[in-house]
C-alpha cells in the first residue's frame, strides 16, 4: 500500500507563487493508493478558496483521496459548510449525548432543535479497499472554531469507539489536524484524550499538518503496552517557509518491512519547480 501525504496548502493569500500544474503532474507520477491531506486548505475559511482549493484536490488522480479540517479552515461559522460543500462531505460523527459536551463553538447555537444545522465539528469514520484489504480511516476533528489551538469533542470519540467497535478491518489511519505529540504557538490543549483513545484502540499510525514542519516520531506506552508513529507533513503549498520549505510524503510499501519513507521538498524558480527527494528506509515494529 502507498500513501501520498499533503497538508497546509493555504489556498487564498498564503499559497504560494509555485506552478499549481507542475505539483500536480508530480503527484501524480506516484502510484498512491491513498491521499491524505491534513487540513488547512484555506487561508482565511472563504468560500473562494475552497473552491480553489477543491479545484486542485479534483485534480489528483487517486480515488481515495480523504481531507480533513484544520484550524484555518474553521476561522467563521461557515467555515464547515463549506469543507462539506467543497472538500469532504462525509458521513459524520455526533457526540452520543449532546448536553455534556465541552469544546467551545461545536454547535453554532447554544440551543438548537437540529443538531445537523447547528453542529461544526467534522469527524468521520470511512472504509476503503486496497489490494484485498481493508483500511479503516478515522477523521478526527481538533479544531475550535475561531481558535488556533485544537481540541477535542470526548463525547465525539466515545461516539466513534461505538461506531468501530464491531468493524473488522486489516489496517487503521487516524488522522488529525494537531499534533499529537508535539507542539508550537498554536498547541492541542486536551491532546491526551486522543493519545489513551488510540492506546485503547491500538491505532498504530496516525498523521497530522499543522505546524508546518517535517516530524515523523514515535510514541511506546510501557504500561498497555502500546506504541504508535505520528506522520507530520510539512505544508506542500503555503509561502509560510520559515519554518520548512514547501513539501509531501510519499510512503511506499506503508506499514511494512520494506517501508521507504519519500520526502520531496519543492522550490519555485520562475516558471519552473525544483524538486529535491530524500529517501528513507523505516522499520515499522509491531503496533
Amino acid at each position: 500500500m502507498n500513501i501520498l501525504h499533503i497538508s497546509d496548502l493555504h489556498f487564498g493569500s498564503w499559497h504560494w507563487q509555485g506552478n499549481d500544474s507542475l505539483l500536480l503532474e508530480k503527484l501524480n507520477s506516484l502510484e498512491a493508493d491513498i491521499v491524505i491531506n491534513t487540513g488547512d486548505s484555506t487561508c482565511e475559511a472563504l468560500e473562494s478558496e475552497f473552491e480553489a482549493a477543491s479545484h486542485f484536490l479534483q485534480k489528483i488522480e487517486c480515488q481515495n483521496l480523504i481531507s480533513i479540517m484544520g484550524n484555518h479552515d474553521k476561522l467563521h461559522g461557515r467555515g464547515s459548510e463549506f469543507f462539506k460543500k467543497y472538500i469532504n462531505h462525509p458521513e459524520l460523527i455526533y457526540p452520543l449525548n449532546p448536553d455534556n459536551v465541552s469544546k467551545s463553538g461545536l454547535f453554532i447555537k447554544l440551543r438548537f432543535h437540529n443538531v445537523f444545522e447547528n453542529y461544526t465539528d467534522v469527524s468521520f469514520v470511512r472504509t476503503v479497499s486496497v489490494a484485498g484489504k481493508t483500511v479503516l480511516v478515522i477523521g478526527v476533528d481538533s479544531i475550535v472554531m475561531l481558535r488556533h489551538r485544537g481540541y477535542v469533542e470526548v463525547e465525539v470519540l466515545n461516539a466513534i469507539a461505538e461506531q468501530i467497535r464491531d468493524m473488522n478491518y486489516d489496517e487503521c489511519l487516524l488522522l488529525c489536524h494537531h499534533s499529537v505529540l508535539g507542539t508550537d504557538e498554536a498547541p492541542f490543549e486536551n491532546s491526551l484524550r486522543l493519545t489513551d483513545f488510540i492506546d485503547k484502540h491500538n491505532i498504530a499510525h496516525v498523521f497530522c499538518g499543522h505546524t508546518h514542519e517535517l516530524s515523523i516520531r514515535q510514541s511506546i506506552d510501557l504500561y498497555r503496552p502500546h506504541r504508535f508513529t505520528q506522520y507530520m507533513c510539512g505544508s506542500s503549498s503555503s509561502t509560510d517557509l520559515v519554518r520548512e520549505s514547501n513539501m509531501f510524503l510519499f510512503y511506499e510499501n506503508f506499514g511494512s518491512n520494506q517501508m521507504k519513507i519519500h520526502i520531496t521538498r519543492m522550490f519555485p524558480e520562475n516558471e519552473t519547480l525544483r524538486f529535491e527527494e530524500e529517501i528513507i528506509p523505516v522499520h515499522v515494529p509491531p503496533g
